[in-house]
């Protein structure tokens, strides 16, 4: 019985606990507005922060940016606030398409810092041009065939993509991101589409449009033109590689040919190297044959002479 009023007093104080904290929520909270903000690059943004509930001058009004890549929130000093004027309001001068972000006023009171609800600032180019690039697959494998359109040169907040397929206008769906992951990074938008086999194997051109600052701006591919571009491309590889296959077999066979005419040379040149020395000895044994036959028939000559002048000498004597 004596824990009962114990119990009703922790409640009671957490409820005014509870009732303080909202309170001070209430009374601190920082209105920001407009929540977004558009303008040409060169043009003067103006972003109001408003803080009597908190503050009643502009002095130590601080302004953060969250990049839109990195999602990093930095102290920046492209906002000038004049401090004497209520509500508070913060100025970028001369904009360029590096100040989009979305920005948000701090107040330090006390020790406390407050943080406004943000505004979102969209600085484009004067007249932006979108470069489109579609992609489209070269054959149709499965149920359906997927295309992609990719759109850049503009905030992808500001272009709306749709399809044009055969006859037929269709939206898909579409996402942003960032070409790279440093300070150049340029951001995109992406628009898918996924559309039965038939459809594509029936439609005779496939259009991606984008619609920017009330301009349509379109990408077209006809499958017609492009399977003629694509057969005239592979017979035109093929072509080449055939003109380079019989140019290397060609090349190759006169170099093999080269290769064994020289070595006949040198064969036949080292034969009669050989045969030099056996030339000669058949030579000087064919002249030694015939001076022997030489002289043999002189001496036979020389006997049948030596006989007739016996005979005669005889014939005399007698």
């Amino acid at each position: 019985m004596l824990m009962l009023p114990n119990t009703f007093n922790m409640a009671q104080k957490l409820f005014l606990f509870c009732l303080f904290a909202l309170q001070s929520v209430s009374l601190s909270n920082i209105i920001q507005y407009p929540a977004v903000v558009k303008a040409v690059r060169g043009e003067t943004v103006s972003m109001m922060c408003n803080t009597v509930d908190v503050l009643s001058k502009c002095d130590t009004v601080f302004w953060y940016k969250v990049q839109l890549r990195t999602r990093e929130m930095i102290l920046t000093t492209a906002v000038q606030s004049d401090p004497n004027q209520k509500p508070c309001r913060g100025f970028i001068y001369n904009t360029s398409v590096a100040d989009s972000g979305i920005y948000y006023c701090s107040v330090k009171h006390s020790v406390i810092y407050y943080t406004g609800n943000g505004t979102t600032v969209i600085i484009t180019e004067p007249r932006p041009s979108p470069v489109v690039t579609l992609y489209v697959p070269d054959v149709s494998v499965g149920p359906s065939v997927s295309l992609q359109c990719v759109v850049m040169g503009v905030v992808p907040s500001e272009a709306v993509v749709s399809w044009v397929v055969g006859d037929s206008e269709t939206t898909g769906w579409t996402e942003s991101g960032w070409t790279h992951a440093n300070t150049s990074a340029v951001e995109y938008t992406r628009a898918h589409i996924s559309i039965p086999s038939e459809t594509w194997l029936e439609a005779t051109n496939v259009e991606c449009v984008v619609e920017v600052d009330g301009r349509r701006v379109s990408k077209s591919f006809r499958k017609g033109s492009s399977q003629v571009c694509s057969w005239l491309m592979y017979l035109c590889a093929g072509v080449a590689l055939i003109v380079l296959t019989v140019f290397i077999i060609t090349l190759v066979s006169l170099q093999t040919a080269g290769q064994c005419r020289v070595r006949t040379r040198s064969t036949e040149s080292r034969i009669n190297q050989r045969n030099g020395g056996k030339r000669r000895t058949d030579k000087a044994k064919r002249s030694s044959i015939t001076e022997v036959q030489y002289a043999s028939l002189d001496l036979i000559s020389n006997g049948q002479r030596g006989g007739t002048m016996l005979n005669r000498n005889v014939l005399l004597n007698e």
